[in-house]
């Protein structure tokens, strides 16, 4: 836009942009409204070519690192595993969650319970929609894996006593007085 100022303002030379602006709308090659557009600040313009190419550095960082190998599914526990495992749970509104790589993408997947096993494997149960298409399946996991990662961590400590159990009011009999 400036090379078009410079052949058509008169006597432009190697003025700053802001005076080859002003000197457009005195002239009547701009509009004031072409001139306001013009106007705008460049910092916010060289800001947002920053953000550009930062989002397009950790897209190429993205791009670059191997996809993850689907994470193996485990089956439920069974006697000949040896030991029954201590299983903790959470609240449902403190769950942790997991990342899990399924179908090319990673998916949220609430944890529903950790199990620890005698020989110290440790097994994450997860709802998990695998592919999208809004379908929660329940799925065992054994941590670490590559295709597995934290997303949330939970404030609360988990329990090993049963899910808390939400306290119920009773109602007063009818024949009560």
């Amino acid at each position: 836009m400036e090379i078009v100022l410079r052949d058509r303002i008169p006597g432009a030379g190697k003025k700053p942009l802001q005076q080859l602006i002003k000197q457009g709308v005195e002239t009547g090659v701009l509009t004031a409204r072409q001139a306001e557009s013009l106007d705008l600040p460049l910092r916010p313009r060289r800001l947002a070519l920053v953000s550009e190419l930062q989002d397009l550095a950790v897209r190429r960082r993205l791009m670059s690192e191997k996809e993850p190998l689907e994470p193996v599914v485990l089956r439920p526990w069974s006697p000949v595993d040896g030991p029954v495992p201590r299983v903790w749970t959470w609240s449902a509104g403190d769950r942790p969650a997991l990342a899990v790589w399924s179908c090319g993408a990673w998916r949220f997947a609430p944890v529903t319970s950790r199990q620890d096993y005698a020989n110290g494997r440790v097994v994450y149960q997860v709802a998990i929609d695998l592919d999208g298409s809004t379908s929660v399946r329940s799925r065992l996991y054994e941590w670490p894996q590559p295709g597995l990662r934290v997303s949330r961590r939970p404030v609360s400590k988990p329990s090993d006593s049963g899910p808390p159990v939400l306290a119920v009011r009773r109602r007063p009999a009818i024949d009560a007085a």
